[in-house]
């Protein structure tokens, strides 16, 4: 690659940016009722507890039943916002594994559709091959986000799920973490019990090692930041530098994660996020979890630094811009 070459690239955080940008649009208060923004979203979410709302399955997690219009306003029962209809989500204990599936899929069919008290209503529908425009999706390797969740979830988690070099936004979420009082724990790296541990040290050694010469990409970001941050959590922006605030939380499932609980394992630090969080689970199931996705295809990029990733970012942004379109 030539000098001139390189310096007719826009940088990868520029990239960043206009793919930050395109999703910012998609979730802009101008463009679509207030009840299917991120504001509105964010207060259903909050609206789920694990005293009302417990264990139940991925598919039928809060942040799901929240993206489709359903608050959380009793055990077991939630509400739409819009058409107001209600739905009592419950198993019984003595269903047979069999039986408890085809439950949740009636209850699936409730939330998306049938549960809702009209056609007319904001959310029925959404999400389905019914609704072409919200079924649409930004795609990532294995990890598929519908167009509909897209809307309403963190835009920076949805930018970097979709950028073809997710290392790239790596620093940038790293910056916002401001303490990092313990060491993530070295593990021998013929130690196949700890697979996440040794990943996320993989990522982070080869990150640093490819930027080291580069301090104004990296900064004074070590190990133990860059870590915090493939694993969902960044500064809480709620923070009010007293003893009992959260450092840390997580835009996805609004977990928080205090200065004492920042352990040296990566294990503890994903059990840290509630157990429907995409960083811990996927965005649908059988997904893999999403902070792999990322740690794999950070690897891929570092190890073979390709010569078309310029390209396959502006692929991303054209792909973004025409799904944005279809929602105008």
């Amino acid at each position: 690659m030539t000098p001139s070459t390189a310096a007719s690239r826009p940088s990868m955080k520029k990239q960043s940016e206009s793919i930050r940008s395109l999703l910012d649009d998609a979730v802009s208060p101008r463009k679509k009722p207030r009840l299917l923004t991120r504001e509105t979203y964010l207060e259903r979410l909050q609206s789920f507890s694990s005293q009302t709302y417990f264990a139940k399955p991925i598919g039928l997690s809060p942040i799901l039943c929240a993206a489709r219009g359903w608050s959380n306003i009793g055990a077991d029962l939630l509400e739409c916002s819009h058409c107001h209809a209600k739905l009592c989500v419950s198993f019984d204990e003595a269903l047979l594994p069999s039986q408890r599936v085809k439950v949740e899929q009636y209850y699936k069919e409730q939330l998306a559709t049938k549960g809702h008290a009209s056609e007319l209503c904001l959310f029925c529908d959404i999400g389905t091959n019914k609704n072409k425009e919200d079924a649409t999706s930004l795609q990532q390797k294995e990890q598929t986000i519908p167009l509909y969740l897209a809307a309403v979830l963190d835009p920076d988690f949805v930018a970097w799920m979709s950028h073809p070099t997710p290392q790239a936004m790596l620093v940038e979420r790293s910056q916002q973490i401001a303490v990092a009082p313990t060491r993530l724990q070295e593990l021998p790296q013929d130690d196949a019990e700890n697979g996440d541990q040794l990943l996320v040290g993989q990522v982070c050694d080869k990150f640093l090692t490819t930027n080291n010469d580069d301090s104004s990409t990296i900064g004074d970001v070590d190990k133990t930041v860059l870590a915090l941050a493939l694993l969902g959590w960044t500064g809480s922006s709620t923070n009010d530098n007293t003893t009992s605030a959260a450092s840390l939380e997580c835009k996805l499932c609004l977990s928080s994660l205090h200065n004492q609980q920042i352990s040296t394992s990566a294990a503890s630090l994903l059990k840290r996020h509630k157990f429907y969080c995409p960083y811990r689970c996927g965005i649908t199931e059988g997904d893999e979890p999403c902070w792999k996705t990322i740690a794999n295809k950070s690897l891929e990029s570092l190890n073979e630094e390709r010569e078309n990733d310029y390209q396959s970012a502006d692929a991303t942004l054209l792909r973004i811009q025409r799904l944005l379109a279809q929602q105008q």
